[in-house]
C-alpha cells in the first residue's frame, strides 16, 4: 500500500537510530516466535513480549521433543559453520533490490 501510493520518501524523514530500532525489534520478535518451532512445542503463547515467550517456554520444558530441538541446532551450527569458513563477499551483503521506475511522459 505504501508504494502504491508513492509514501516511501516517509522513511527518509526518520532517524537512523529509529529504523534501526524499529529492525531490532522486528527481529527480536520474529525470533521469540521461532522457538516454538525450534522446540517443537504444542501450545505457545500468542504474545510477542519476552516474559510471555520465556513463561511459555519454561512451563512447556517437558513438551520439547529433541528430534526438532537437534535438527534445529544442527542447521544453526552449519548456518554458523559456512558463514566462518565462507565469508558473505560485498557483492551479496550490499546489493538493493529495487523495482524499476515509471517515468511516465508529460
Amino acid at each position: 500500500m505504501v508504494e502504491e501510493c508513492r509514501l516511501g520518501f516517509i522513511v527518509d524523514f526518520l532517524s537512523h537510530a529509529t529504523i534501526v530500532g524499529f529492525m531490532g525489534g522486528a527481529a527480536t520478535v520474529v525470533c521469540l516466535q521461532q522457538l516454538k518451532a525450534i522446540l517443537g512445542l504444542e501450545h505457545f503463547t500468542h504474545e510477542a513480549d519476552l516474559v510471555s515467550v520465556m513463561r511459555s517456554v519454561f512451563t512447556q520444558t517437558h513438551e520439547v521433543t529433541t528430534t526438532s530441538s537437534t535438527l534445529s541446532l544442527l542447521f544453526f551450527h552449519f548456518h554458523i559453520s559456512c558463514l566462518i569458513f565462507y565469508p558473505p563477499t560485498t557483492l551479496f551483503t550490499h546489493t538493493i533490490i529495487s523495482t524499476p521506475s515509471i517515468h511516465l511522459p508529460p
